[in-house]
C-alpha cells in the first residue's frame, strides 16, 4: 500500500490539486484585472532590470530564443531576489525612512509582484508569453 502512495498521488493530494485547479481557473473579474496589472508591471520592471544589470535594451531582449529569454528571466529574477535581501535587512535598521525611499523600487516591484503571480498562477505562469505580449495595462487600481 505504501508503494502506491509513491506512485500514484493519494485520494487527498488529488482532491488538494482538484480545487487548486478550480481556484486558478475561475478567477473573478477584479482579480484578473488586478492580475493584468501585475503582469505589466513584472514585464516592466524586469526589461529595466535587465538594462540595468546587463546593458542589454527592450529590442535586444525581444530578439532573444525562448530558451535564451527564460534563462535571462531567471538569471534577473535571482538577482533581484539577492538585492531584495539587502534591501529587507536596511528596511529592519532603519524602518520608515528606508521603506519610504526603496518600496518603489524595480527590484521591489518586480520581485513582489512575480511572487504574488506565481501563486495565483501556479503552473500557468508563461516567462516568455508575457515578455514577448505586446499589451501594456495603463490602469491604476485604486
Amino acid at each position: 500500500m505504501e508503494t502506491l502512495a509513491l506512485v500514484k498521488p493519494t485520494a487527498y493530494e488529488q482532491m488538494l490539486s482538484i480545487i487548486e485547479n478550480m481556484k486558478r481557473d475561475n478567477l473573478t473579474a477584479v482579480q484578473l484585472e488586478k492580475l493584468a496589472v501585475m503582469k505589466s508591471r513584472i514585464k516592466n520592471c524586469f526589461l529595466n532590470l535587465t538594462l540595468t544589470y546587463f546593458g542589454l535594451s527592450r529590442e535586444q531582449v525581444i530578439q532573444l530564443s525562448d530558451q535564451e529569454l527564460d534563462a535571462l528571466f531567471t538569471l534577473v529574477s535571482e538577482r533581484a531576489r539577492r538585492e531584495l535581501i539587502y534591501l529587507k535587512v536596511l528596511w529592519i535598521t532603519v524602518p520608515f525612512l528606508s521603506w519610504l525611499l526603496t518600496f518603489d523600487l524595480d527590484v521591489v516591484v518586480f520581485t513582489i509582484s512575480l511572487s504574488k503571480v506565481k501563486k495565483t498562477l501556479g503552473d500557468k505562469f508563461d516567462v516568455v508569453k508575457l515578455i514577448r505580449s505586446r499589451t501594456y495595462y495603463l490602469k491604476t487600481l485604486t
